[in-house]
């Protein structure tokens, strides 16, 4: 945590984050929903050019949900209907990670109005939401070495004739 940042939070549930932001998908997702027999998940993840801070962690591409009108698939009626296995970056969400620490994500800091509501992070939840970040950080820089991986995987649950082309998420 940076010294002397309050990490006070609560979730509005406002769903702005939701239908706004692109979050990156990443293996440990993937496996989460293989685990939990929902394969069908897979089905709404593309491959999307990177750009800003993905290419600056040196990303040509990297995976996400397929965005549709009015924001991610699964926010449906002001909720997320796969709260339990959401993705990594939707459950560190409105935390990033940054060398200095755990901060919040600028983006958040610009549009989340429930930065500086509820009680700061306690200990125990600084540390999931580090391990979180870290977790992530460490299997985007390591994307290049498992995405054929994904690209079989997303390919063998679609079938060949569906599969998204690169940059299908903007549609």
């Amino acid at each position: 945590m940076i010294r002397g940042l309050n990490l006070a939070f609560k979730c509005l549930k406002c769903g702005k984050c939701c239908r706004e932001l692109v979050i990156p998908i990443v293996l440990s997702d993937i496996e989460l929903w293989v685990k939990s027999g929902r394969l069908d998940l897979l089905t709404y993840v593309t491959e999307r050019e990177a750009r800003g801070w993905a290419r600056r962690l040196g990303l040509e591409h990297y995976f996400t949900f397929v965005m549709r009108r009015g924001g991610c698939p699964f926010y449906r009626g002001g909720l997320c209907s796969i709260y339990r296995l959401r993705p990594i970056a939707c459950r560190l969400f409105p935390f990033a990670y940054s060398p200095l620490g755990i901060t919040f994500h600028p983006w958040a800091e610009r549009n989340c109005m429930g930065i500086g509501i509820g009680e700061p992070l306690n200990d125990d939840e600084l540390r999931e939401i580090e391990l979180l970040a870290k977790t992530m950080l460490r299997e985007l820089l390591a994307l290049p070495y498992y995405s054929t991986f994904i690209k079989e995987l997303l390919m063998e649950v679609r079938g060949p004739s569906k599969a998204l082309p690169p940059g299908e998420a903007d549609a």
